[in-house]
C-alpha cells in the first residue's frame, strides 16, 4: 500500500524522475467500486486529490482499474475536538492489483574482485 501525507499546498516538484509498468499479464483489470464513504470524509478526500492534480501527481483517466482509497487520521491527536483540525493520511489499496501483477525478479550478476 502506499500512503503519503500532504501539506495544504502540496508540492510542487516531483519526487521521482521514472516511469514504470506493471505486468499483470492477460488477467482482467481490477476494480472496485466506491463504498459510500461520509460527508465529511468525501470532503477532505476530495480536497487531497486536488491537491494531486493542481501538482500534476495524478491526473483523471478513463481505464478499467481503480482501486480503493482509504482515509486515516495521523496518530496521536487526541486533543482535537473538530474534524477540521486533523492531519489526516490518504492512501490507495493496491492488493488487489498486486494480487494478479507478475513479480519481477532482478537478474543476478557475479562481481569479480580483484
Amino acid at each position: 500500500m502506499i500512503t503519503g501525507t500532504f501539506c495544504e499546498q502540496g508540492a510542487a516538484r516531483l519526487i521521482f524522475d521514472f516511469d514504470f509498468c506493471l505486468d499483470t499479464g492477460d488477467s482482467k483489470s481490477v476494480c472496485y467500486r466506491q463504498p459510500p464513504y461520509g460527508i465529511h470524509e468525501r470532503k477532505i478526500m476530495n480536497a487531497h486529490i486536488q491537491i494531486l492534480e493542481d501538482n500534476d501527481w495524478i491526473y483523471d483517466c478513463e481505464g478499467t482499474w481503480g482501486s480503493l482509497l482509504l482515509l486515516a487520521p495521523k496518530p496521536y491527536q487526541e486533543g482535537c475536538t473538530d474534524i477540521n483540525d486533523f492531519v489526516w493520511h490518504l492512501g490507495v489499496i493496491y492488493r488487489p492489483l498486486n494480487g494478479v501483477t507478475k513479480s519481477f525478479e532482478y537478474p543476478t550478476h557475479s562481481v569479480l574482485v580483484v
